[in-house]
């Protein structure tokens, strides 16, 4: 356990310490972003991933990993809230009493006035990128959007189903009672968020731009007299496709779909 949560660590650092060199700025961006805590080692580490709604209020994702070297056993902590921007570099929630404070070299400060929170106090540094991002972040992110019209979702029975494809789309089943209340899929980078209404995923926010342009990678081994080499092979996540064949005889027509571990063809114009 104790091996796993090093490695769990160690890996969220060399992610994180490549956005060291990220640009000054006074104001939180509009797009979505991450900080890590200063004090950050391969047994203890904090995160705090932003997520604007509008230019009013952000879903912001916070988790702590505590470890130690004299036990296997490690203290996580994580919420996920909704927070309004008092001013540019100024994100507050009253109710947990949480402060996130951007300074003028791009660091941010939180300070929290609950106990329950402390764990969460610090300085931090910008990442490259967002980290894991929890159902639960999607779900407050989702009761912030008027088109997901989520209701009276949250009750105690309430469950939440999971998946991921391609390492991009985050497939989400809210279901209650044993049946499915609501699907939605969101994008990795929480550019777009679809929900599946009679058998066909609508865009309901963001838009698809950053998905048509995501790849994915594919490695494989070759042999040669001389040495071993790798191959790389690269291709899009989506990409268009005619149906029922690849080629047409000329004055010949056909629908162009979509191919794509989610089907979103009626979301990609």
């Amino acid at each position: 356990m104790k091996k796993a949560l090093i490695l769990l660590l160690s890996t969220l650092l060399a992610v994180v310490l490549a956005g060291c060199g990220s640009k000054s700025s006074e104001s939180f961006p509009d797009t979505p972003s991450s900080f890590y805590w200063d004090q950050s080692s391969e047994l203890t580490n904090t995160l705090i991933d932003i997520i604007p709604v509008s230019d009013k209020k952000a879903v912001i994702q916070l988790n702590s990993i505590k470890g130690s070297e004299d036990s296997e056993v490690s203290e996580e902590t994580n919420c996920s809230l909704t927070f309004d921007l008092v001013n540019g570099s100024t994100y507050k929630n009253s109710d947990a009493g949480i402060t996130l404070t951007l300074g003028k070299e791009g660091n941010m400060t939180v300070s929290s006035k609950k106990e329950q929170y402390s764990v969460f106090s610090g300085n931090y540094l910008p990442a490259d990128g967002l980290s894991w991002l929890n159902a639960e972040t999607y779900v407050e992110f989702l009761r912030n959007l008027p088109a997901a019209d989520l209701g009276d979702f949250g009750k105690d029975t309430d469950e939440i189903s999971e998946s991921v494809s391609d390492d991009w789309f985050h497939s989400l089943d809210l279901q209650r009672d044993g049946k499915i209340y609501k699907t939605f899929v969101a994008t990795d980078d929480m550019s777009a968020i679809c929900e599946l209404k009679n058998g066909k995923y609508e865009l309901i926010y963001g838009s698809m731009e950053s998905t048509l342009n995501k790849t994915s990678c594919f490695y494989f081994d070759g042999e040669s007299e001389e040495e071993d080499e790798t191959y790389t092979y690269e291709t899009p996540i989506v990409y268009p496709y005619v149906e029922n064949g690849t080629e047409l005889a000329v004055g010949a027509t056909g629908n162009v779909l979509v191919n794509a571990a989610v089907d979103m063809t009626d979301s990609i114009k």
